[in-house]
């Protein structure tokens, strides 16, 4: 998940589950076209999300409703707990809600810029119940030295 050249890696299942809240409280939202268009691409990743989702730089204006919408659906997410769920990383047969709440952590850390500074030699991995768990690149890996999600 990546906002601008800043972003991390996780989990497909504890990404799913976030996104899922994304969309639903983007319905709660006052209507917005670039949201509702936000939603519907949210939709699509849904079908795959071992895609992630990369959202360009956002102005200010934008990044401030989306930070509402994320800050609500933290929230819903917190009070919902634990996803019943077919398929999971860890085995269980939900996904835990804190490995959840470390992907919304971790997208609001994106949209208000609290996000920490990239670790040396990898990227930040998150959806795992171990916070900001480090994915470490490869010694021979052509990212080592670049920026972690820079645009193509």
């Amino acid at each position: 998940m990546s906002v601008g050249d800043r972003g991390f890696w996780v989990l497909d299942d504890a990404f799913a589950v976030w996104l899922t809240y994304l969309v639903d409280e983007t319905g709660r939202v006052a209507p917005d076209p670039w949201l509702t268009g936000l939603a519907e691409d949210w939709r699509g990743v849904l079908e795959c999300p071992d895609l992630g989702e990369v959202l360009p730089e956002l102005p200010v204006d934008r990044a401030r409703l989306l930070l509402e919408v994320a800050t609500g659906a933290r929230l819903r997410a917190a009070e919902a707990g634990d996803v019943p769920w077919d398929f999971t990383r860890t085995g269980k047969d939900h996904v835990e809600v804190g490995r959840v709440l470390e992907v919304a952590d971790g997208f609001v850390a994106l949209l208000d810029g609290t996000m920490p500074a990239d670790p040396p030699g990898g990227a930040w991995f998150l959806g795992t119940g171990e916070g900001w768990a480090v994915m470490p690149y490869r010694q021979d890996s052509p990212a080592l030295n670049q920026p972690r999600f820079a645009r193509w």
